[in-house]
């Protein structure tokens, strides 16, 4: 019996391509939707608004990816050891009142934000949001549960249902001339849609009802610090673009510094946080050596990136000219910082996940923050947006990435019990 529990667990390990393939496919597919409608709506306030939403959604979005990784988490290790599995909370009960509880919080506090950052209609829009980041918690825990329990086939299928559903629905709105709210319901449906066909594959399964084997308080409490570090990764990430809209709203390259924000930097952040729940899984598998592992890592990611932004600096602007028909021009030193900036966002997502996989959610969480919020703070200094932009995405991250090495390397040296407790104190 033994023995074929070992081959089970080897065939589904052995899924592990498809899901990177699924993965690459959704970069793919995401990395089309924003040059296909940067170059569908131009250097034109219709984008801007358009992508200040969509900074907006992603921005909740990246926040909740952080229950994905907790329930990852909990269920690879329900997965190892079944007793776990029979008490505490169970998941459905959790992210249905998770829910629930985020809607009338976004619904009712988007009669404040909504016009804030939206202008006219922005309630509407706060509304649609909020339909979307519930559906958003549902989808987020059954991702977390496919990944802890290994269930490639079904995950492929959630990874690149999602971002295919909204390049249809997008495509589709443009080609018929639709407005605003028409974009903005085709960014948040295809999550409903998927959540639902998700839900469905996994019922299907039959599988038994599992707990988490945790209570409902601490699952709560590992969410939110995870999820306080995931909102600082997506205001770093994709939530980035609303706050340029926000301090740079009369700048007239304010629509060109979004759109190579958006589309230059993806190369290099997306994959990284796109693998951060395998980089995980590795940096727990290899505890005796992840400083010098996570160390390695960051300075392939962080040359990589340099190299990277010289060479976009060389050919980037021709090629944003072109793939856009000429309707964004940017400065060559503009997109080749950019390219060169993002690999100190790639590092947080390498030491991040490494911290997560020490038990450090404190130090995920203040990590990322601390990134978030001097990125976020270096934009009110004067001067041009476009080298403030530069300035805020290359200092910000650096606190926040020796905060992570920092703990992380306290806590891998452990020369005593003392050290050890110090360490789980940081962490904390």
């Amino acid at each position: 019996m033994a023995e074929s529990q070992t081959v089970a667990s080897r065939g589904r390990r052995s899924g592990l391509p498809v899901v990177l393939g699924a993965t690459a496919i959704a970069g793919l597919l995401g990395y089309v939707i924003q040059v296909g409608m940067g170059a569908a709506l131009g250097d034109t306030p219709k984008y801007t608004i358009f992508m200040a939403f969509w900074a907006a959604f992603y921005l909740i979005i990246g926040a909740l990816a952080g229950i994905q990784q907790e329930f990852a988490r909990a269920f690879s290790r329900i997965d190892a050891e079944p007793a776990v599995g029979t008490v505490g909370v169970r998941p459905q009960n959790f992210l249905f009142g998770l829910a629930g509880t985020l809607l009338v919080v976004l619904v009712g506090s988007g009669f404040f934000w909504g016009p804030l950052v939206f202008g006219q209609d922005g309630q509407i829009a706060a509304a649609v949001i909020a339909v979307g980041a519930a559906a958003y918690v549902i989808f987020s825990g059954l991702s977390g549960q496919l990944y802890g329990q290994e269930r490639w086939g079904v995950l492929a299928v959630a990874i690149i249902a999602d971002p295919l559903l909204r390049a249809v629905l997008l495509g589709a709105v443009v080609l018929i001339g639709g407005g605003i709210l028409d974009l903005q319901l085709a960014v948040t449906i295809p999550v409903a849609l998927t959540t639902i066909a998700v839900a469905l594959l996994m019922v299907r399964r039959r599988r038994p009802a599992t707990r988490m084997g945790m209570s409902a308080r601490a699952l709560t409490w590992n969410c939110s610090r995870t999820v306080a570090g995931s909102v600082s990764t997506a205001a770093l990430i994709s939530g980035f673009p609303l706050f340029l809209k926000l301090v740079g709203e009369n700048d007239p390259a304010l629509a060109t510094i979004i759109f190579v924000f958006t589309v230059v930097r993806a190369p290099v952040v997306i994959p990284l946080l796109a693998l951060q729940n395998f980089m995980i899984v590795h940096f727990s598998k290899n505890a005796q050596d992840r400083f010098a592992r996570v160390i390695k890592l960051i300075l392939v990611v962080v040359l990589g990136a340099v190299f990277l932004g010289v060479v976009a600096m060389i050919i980037g602007p021709a090629l944003v000219q072109w793939v856009t028909g000429g309707a964004f021009l940017p400065d060559p030193l503009l997109v080749g910082g950019m390219v060169a900036a993002a690999g100190l966002t790639a590092a947080l997502c390498v030491s991040g996940a490494a911290v997560l996989a020490a038990d450090l959610h404190g130090t995920f969480a203040a990590g990322w923050t601390v990134a978030a919020v001097v990125s976020i703070g270096l934009l009110l200094i004067p001067g041009q947006l476009s080298t403030v932009a530069l300035v805020a995405l290359t200092v910000g991250p650096l606190p926040g990435l020796a905060c992570h090495l920092f703990v992380l390397r306290r806590n891998s040296a452990a020369p005593s019990p003392s050290a050890a407790e110090t360490g789980a104190a940081l962490g904390s």
